[in-house]
């Protein structure tokens, strides 16, 4: 019985010391790691000013940037590196962020990291090297475009289009049409739409068109669509001649968005397609393309489509084509021969009203 009670006071004893250890550990282990963020944090503010000045307009100073020892240091100048990179828009600039990061090996580490075996290691310095605009790698970047990981082919991609070197994935996309699921083309186009913002890009893009699927050649449309580059219109307007009904579609919704278009024909007649997304992207150019030449096949086809959709576009189009077109669509809120028309006329007549009486 005693030898038991002086077991249990053991236990109770090594078991309070095990705690107070744990809690100590941990109060020193935060006031550890408080300190050091802290430090960093003072170190940061105390850079950030200069780094800014020196890679936006070269008046800082560099010289306590370039030589720095202490390894905390260097990451903050590395976080501070990459958070400047995202903001800058300059190659001068970018150039002046290079040499403070090739100073700090910052762009040796990024050449180890995208030759690392470790696809997660290689994703990381090519996402860095992405944001740097390190373009001296992207021999090796263009290689992990084949990666059997799409986490790396998807940040290969977006660091090739954040250099300005999109034409490498519009290559790779010619190359593997055949193999690649849709999926991963609609992310490799999403990447592009992003980041491919050079002329030369976009011509590349054009000079590749004829020798695409029809597939891609509906992406090439969508993506000069996005970045409303009208001097192309030429191209999209003959691609409303297309056999491919996906082609014609994604073309007439580049038109619109552009908001230019050359020829009225192709476009009136669409109002009339078989197909009720023609009808509606159709209803949609006219409407932002201001074309008021289609004032009356909104009126007396678009209004009483068979289509819900159509008719609401239609009416929200008239509605929104200066005085002619709204004064059709009131007239149609009360003597089209068509019910549906009438109600959407009214519909959409109601809620303008509204929204005015709102604002």
């Amino acid at each position: 019985m005693v030898i038991t009670v002086y077991f249990m006071l053991l236990l109770t004893t090594l078991f309070s010391a095990a705690l107070f250890i744990l809690f100590s550990y941990l109060f020193l282990r935060k006031m550890y790691l408080n300190y050091h963020s802290k430090r960093s944090d003072t170190y940061y503010h105390s850079i950030l000013l200069n780094m800014t000045a020196y890679v936006t307009s070269d008046s800082g100073q560099a010289a306590g940037l370039l030589a720095v020892d202490a390894l905390w240091k260097k990451r903050v100048i590395k976080s501070t590196i990459l958070e400047i990179a995202e903001v800058i828009d300059s190659d001068e600039a970018r150039e002046r962020l290079i040499t403070i990061a090739d100073a700090n090996g910052m762009v040796q580490e990024v050449e180890e990291m995208i030759e690392d075996q470790r696809w997660w290691i290689a994703a990381e310095g090519i996402s860095i090297a992405g944001k740097l605009h390190l373009v001296q790698f992207t021999p090796s970047i263009k290689q992990h475009l084949y990666a059997k990981e799409f986490d790396l082919l998807y940040l290969s991609a977006k660091a090739l289009c954040q250099m300005g070197r999109s034409q490498y994935i519009v290559d790779y996309l010619l190359e593997n049409d055949q193999r690649l699921p849709q999926k991963a083309v609609v992310h490799l186009g999403d990447i592009m739409t992003r980041g491919t913002n050079a002329t030369d890009d976009l011509d590349y893009i054009v000079s590749k068109f004829k020798q695409a699927s029809p597939r891609l050649q509906e992406l090439f449309i969508e993506i000069i669509g996005k970045k409303k580059a009208a001097r192309y219109l030429p191209l999209i307007t003959f691609s409303l001649h297309s056999p491919s009904n996906e082609i014609r579609l994604q073309a007439l919704r580049a038109i619109g968005n552009i908001g230019i278009y050359l020829v009225e024909e192709p476009i009136l007649a669409s109002l009339l397609s078989e197909q009720w997304q023609e009808r509606v992207l159709a209803v949609y150019v006219v409407h932002k393309c201001k074309m008021e030449r289609g004032i009356p096949m909104l009126e007396n086809h678009s209004l009483k489509d068979p289509n819900w959709w159509v008719r609401l576009r239609a009416a929200q189009a008239l509605y929104d084509l200066g005085t002619g077109g709204k004064s059709r669509l009131k007239w149609a809120s009360e003597h089209h021969e068509d019910k549906y028309a009438r109600d959407i006329a009214n519909k959409v007549l109601q809620e303008k009203n509204l929204r005015g009486k709102i604002s």
